[in-house]
């Protein structure tokens, strides 16, 4: 009864932070008449995760097909950083992870918003301030291999058009 309980408290919690960030987003697309809301100051503990929104908005007069990725930008750190380069290509671009839908096939109809949750989890050893930018892309129908540098797949293979870009920050 006990772990019943308490499994059951926790992921109410969950609920209601989703919830209530889902909330926060879709008003800032609303409100600002933006088309990309993200959650802006994520905050949270080496070796710990939480739960962020990422919000589109199509301000097009047609239904778009759509796809988010998340780069990293820069990490503001330790100063005597003398780890070796990662895979990624920079300092502390591996202390951060996302989990979410990366595929480019998300249809919004006119003046539809659409809010997507994304799991962020920090390493053991993240520390600091972490640049990210989330950036939305666009297939264009009359084009669809059309590919913008930033909306390029990692085999180098077109995703879209840049849509929205909005940089955000993970503080651990």
């Amino acid at each position: 009864g006990f772990i019943k309980g308490l499994f059951k408290d926790i992921t109410g919690l969950k609920t209601d932070v989703t919830a209530e960030i889902q909330e926060k987003i879709a008003e800032d697309l609303r409100e600002g008449d933006r088309k990309l809301s993200v959650s802006r100051d994520v905050q949270l503990e080496a070796g710990e995760e939480t739960i962020i929104g990422i919000g589109v908005a199509n301000r097009k007069s047609q239904q778009i097909t759509y796809g988010v990725t998340l780069n990293f930008l820069q990490w503001q750190g330790e100063a005597e950083y003398t780890g070796s380069t990662p895979d990624c290509g920079e300092p502390g671009c591996d202390h951060i992870t996302f989990f979410y839908d990366q595929t480019v096939n998300k249809d919004l109809s006119a003046t539809e918003s659409k809010v997507e949750e994304a799991i962020v989890s920090a390493t053991g050893g993240a520390t600091g301030n972490y640049q990210y930018e989330a950036i939305v892309c666009v297939l264009d129908k009359d084009n669809p291999s059309l590919a913008e540098e930033d909306c390029e797949g990692e085999d180098g293979t077109g995703v879209g058009v840049v849509y929205a870009r909005e940089s955000f920050f993970v503080r651990v």
